[in-house]
């Protein structure tokens, strides 16, 4: 079993769905629905046990991630391209095309709990801009973008002045930090949360009325 380079990989005929990415060959089915979706995750693992080979799934509404390595020889092999070929004819069978520039991406909480699996993408903000790989610190001052964004709790003014809801951002604000680490999250930074407190002040009474509803942040992530 010979171990091959990505440009061997890619070099190889009816591979026009796939690239290679960290090591993988990597391609995303736009399958448009769940329903055929699963119906193509059948088709390859009924592939993939007659092959005695087991690519890596994700299947998200309304698409199909698949990643394939070879693990005996952590490289890519004949294996792969073989699986990868007939991977991509049930596809076109079931009519769903390949998109093999699609982007998958996820929190970087996921990421931070799996990265001895995962390989994190580095991504350019603009062709003359440096390439930036996502961390706690480029999540925090946002460089890591477009990918990175803060997640958000959104709150009508009139909700906020009602008596328990303020208790619940008033902990929520409070403990932010704390609540934010433990779910796997970089949190917001001091300014963003002095802004929070300032909105949540204004929404309910106790400060000067904002221009539209305001929103508290929640932990900042990467995708």
């Amino acid at each position: 079993m010979d171990k091959l380079t990505a440009e061997e990989f890619t070099r190889a005929e009816g591979l026009q769905d796939w690239r290679v990415v960290g090591g993988q060959a990597c391609t995303v089915f736009r399958t448009g629905d769940f329903a055929t979706g699963l119906r193509l995750v059948d088709e390859i693992g009924r592939l993939a046990e007659a092959a005695d080979h087991h690519p890596d799934l994700n299947l998200r509404y309304p698409v199909l991630e698949v990643r394939l390595v070879t693990h005996s020889a952590s490289s890519l092999t004949d294996k792969d391209v073989t699986l990868a070929r007939q991977i991509s004819a049930a596809a076109e069978g079931l009519g769903v095309a390949g998109d093999p520039d699609g982007l998958g991406y996820f929190g970087y909480a996921y990421y931070a709990a799996n990265r001895e699996r995962l390989n994190a993408v580095a991504v350019q903000d603009g062709p003359d801009a440096p390439a930036v790989a996502p961390s706690p610190e480029t999540i925090a001052d946002k460089s890591y973008k477009p990918l990175s964004r803060p997640l958000y709790l959104f709150v009508k003014n009139s909700a906020a002045r009602r008596p328990e809801v303020k208790r619940f951002l008033t902990y929520y604000l409070d403990n932010i930090s704390t609540l934010a680490v433990k779910g796997g999250y970089d949190p917001p930074t001091a300014d963003d949360v002095r802004a929070d407190r300032e909105a949540l002040a204004a929404a309910t009474g106790e400060g000067a009325a904002p221009a539209s509803t305001p929103a508290a942040t929640e932990p900042a992530e990467a995708h």
